[in-house]
C-alpha cells in the first residue's frame, strides 16, 4: 500500500489532525517495511532487523521524522546488508512512486560496475604478469649459461 505524494506534503500542513498524521505515519512505516524487505528479501533471516535511523522514545525504535526525511529516508540493518545503491537508505519518493522496476535496475546496474570493476583489475594483474614475463626472458636472453647458472627468477 502506497501512499499518496499529498499524503505525504501534508505532513508539513499547519492544518493537518493529530489523528490525520498519525494514520499517515502508520501508511509510511508499513510501505517503509514493504520497501526495505523488497530490496533485501532476506532482512529478517538469522535476526536481522532494519528501521530508521532516528531513536525513537524508547531508544530502541526508530521513528519516521518528516523533516529529517523529507527526500532520503536513513536506515538501519542488523545483520545483513542492502545492496550497494541502498546501503545508507531509500528515497522517500519510494512511498508514493512505484519502485521495484528502478530498484532492479539500480541493483543490476552496481553489480554490473562491480564485475567490470573485477575484470579490469584482472586484466590489468594479467597484463603486469606478462611484461614480467616478457622482461625476463629480454634479461634472460642477454646473459650467458654462466650467468644464468648463478640468477634464479621466481
Amino acid at each position: 500500500m502506497k501512499i499518496s505524494k499529498e499524503d505525504f506534503d501534508s505532513l508539513y500542513s499547519n492544518t493537518i489532525t493529530k489523528r490525520e498524521y498519525d494514520a499517515i505515519l502508520r501508511d509510511i512505516d508499513y510501505r517503509f517495511s514493504r520497501i526495505i524487505e523488497h530490496i533485501c528479501p532476506r532482512v529478517h533471516e538469522y535476526g536481522g532487523w532494519f528501521d530508521y535511523d532516528t531513536i525513537g522514545e524508547d531508544e530502541n525504535q526508530g521513528v519516521f521524522d518528516p523533516k529529517k526525511y523529507m527526500d532520503f529516508i536513513y536506515t538501519r540493518v542488523e545483520r545483513h546488508r542492502l545492496p550497494k545503491p541502498y546501503e545508507q537508505g531509500i528515497p522517500t519518493r519510494f512511498l508514493w512512486e512505484d519502485f521495484e522496476s528502478e530498484v532492479k535496475r539500480e541493483i543490476d546496474k552496481f553489480r554490473k560496475k562491480e564485475e567490470n570493476i573485477k575484470i579490469t583489475a584482472k586484466q590489468k594483474r594479467e597484463n603486469l604478469k606478462q611484461r614480467k614475463k616478457q622482461f625476463k626472458e629480454i634479461i634472460q636472453s642477454k646473459l650467458t649459461k654462466e650467468e644464468l647458472k648463478f640468477i634464479k627468477f621466481k
